[in-house]
């Protein structure tokens, strides 16, 4: 949790009149796809409450904007928002997602983590400038949509709950044989990658994988996809593959 310092208060002050709120009414703050939200003690205690019901602490939050335009959330109900850590715990579609993690990281070191624990520097030198461009962009501007990536398909699936960006490789893979009779020659190497759908985001994400690896002679599948029924892999995302021959 980030304390306000007098200076950011003031600035609250400053910036509107809807925006005032007594200082030591604020529990927490943070910035969501570049702005910043501040929540009140009543709002905040959603989440103490959450923890003595379900003896667990809560992992993502989720909130209603304010009908006044005021950047200053607050109150204690269903109508305020939800803590929580499963869909199940959020009933309904709400304006903004947060994950607890941005409260403690910066968006630097959340993007370095999700490429760490994916081991992506092990990705072929001429996509990894890109993997790390997109994979920093969602915690710049994608905060909310991951957040609620993360709540609804993320965590059903049986992949690691910091994946932005998966990366596979190899030949030995059941959708690979799937994909030959698209080709011609025999398959040396592929590599498939999973990701979220977030629009724009990843429709750019492909077309500039594909040009990097189109540049250095691989061929993008056309037929490649998942299994639709595999409930390992997160909902909502695109997946890729591109090979390469002898």
């Amino acid at each position: 949790m980030r304390k306000l310092s007098e200076s950011v208060w003031m600035d609250i002050h400053k910036r509107s009149n809807k925006d005032i709120e007594r200082k030591e009414n604020i529990a927490a703050s943070c910035v969501i796809d570049g702005e910043k939200w501040y929540f009140t003690n009543d709002f905040w205690g959603m989440g103490d409450t959450y923890k003595r019901e379900y003896g667990k602490d809560w992992q993502a939050f989720a909130f209603y904007k304010m009908p006044d335009g005021s950047h200053v959330i607050s109150g204690d109900t269903d109508s305020a928002g939800f803590f929580g850590i499963k869909d199940i715990d959020f009933y309904d579609d709400c304006d903004v997602y947060a994950l607890r993690d941005y409260l403690e990281y910066t968006g630097e070191e959340l993007a370095k983590r999700s490429f760490d624990d994916f081991r992506l520097y092990d990705a072929y030198y001429f996509v990894q400038p890109i993997l790390e461009k997109y994979i920093k962009e969602v915690f710049k501007s994608h905060m909310s949509e991951y957040a609620k990536f993360w709540i609804d398909h993320l965590r059903a699936s049986d992949i690691e709950n910091t994946m932005v960006v998966l990366l596979t490789e190899g030949t030995h893979y059941s959708e690979i044989d799937g994909i030959r009779d698209e080709f011609d020659q025999e398959i040396e190497d592929a590599n498939m990658y999973l990701f979220p759908d977030f629009e724009g985001w990843g429709e750019n994400l492909e077309k500039e994988l594909t040009d990097a690896y189109e540049q250095h002679g691989w061929i993008k599948s056309q037929t490649f996809d998942t299994d639709p029924r595999d409930n390992s892999l997160p909902g909502n995302s695109r997946n890729i593959c591109f090979v390469k021959f002898d």
